[in-house]
């Protein structure tokens, strides 16, 4: 299998994921409605069911984002030949072709950077 495949399938299993988690998100929400006890009875506070519905999207943003940065950085070692480790915001610049995109999607792929960014250093 080609490794770009491989780098489009990791992405497209960490969606399925994403998609499998929000459904257990909707089960939680439902059951410890039902029964507030649920958590403890298996060795969690409810905060950490309600922190775990509310920080899903992030969560699963910060992992798919990773997988576009490995990509991006395998890309640019193997197809650039470039041995360096250059910041995300030059590799959105100099790795995505102009040709195939254009400016505004790559100003968009870089501001999911500076949210991904936000998310995980909190600036």
């Amino acid at each position: 299998m080609m490794k770009r495949q491989l780098r489009i399938e990791r992405i497209n299993a960490v969606v399925q994921e994403y998609l499998a988690a929000h459904t257990a998100a909707e089960l939680l929400k439902e059951q410890t409605r039902s029964d507030p006890s649920y958590g403890v009875k298996r060795g969690w506070k409810p905060r950490g069911g309600i922190d775990f519905v509310s920080n899903l999207e992030a969560t699963y943003i910060i992992r798919i984002y990773a997988e576009f940065e490995a990509g991006l950085r395998d890309y640019w070692l193997t197809f650039r030949r470039k041995n360096t480790r250059p910041t995300m915001n030059q590799l959105l610049n100099e790795s995505i072709p102009i040709r195939y995109f254009t400016q505004d999607i790559i100003d968009c792929a870089d501001e999911v950077r500076e949210y991904r960014n936000f998310l995980v250093h909190d600036i």
